[in-house]
């Protein structure tokens, strides 16, 4: 799978996905489940092994 959702503050890999989309919409529920947990989130590309940046108008309309 080529991108990983990551939490930091645990270190914890919270899953792999073959799409941007696929991960970006875990990262969706997880913040809509824990807002307070966003600042922690990133979505890396395996293949290029760099983070990528996520839409915080998303983020912020799930966790409101």
């Amino acid at each position: 799978m080529r991108f990983i959702l990551l939490d930091q503050a645990s270190a914890n890999q919270l899953g792999e996905f073959a799409t941007f989309e696929e991960a970006e919409a875990a990262l969706l529920r997880f913040a809509g489940a824990d807002p307070a947990a966003v600042p922690d989130l990133e979505i890396w590309d395996d293949d290029q092994d760099i983070r990528l940046d996520i839409d915080l108008r998303k983020i912020e309309a799930t966790a409101a």
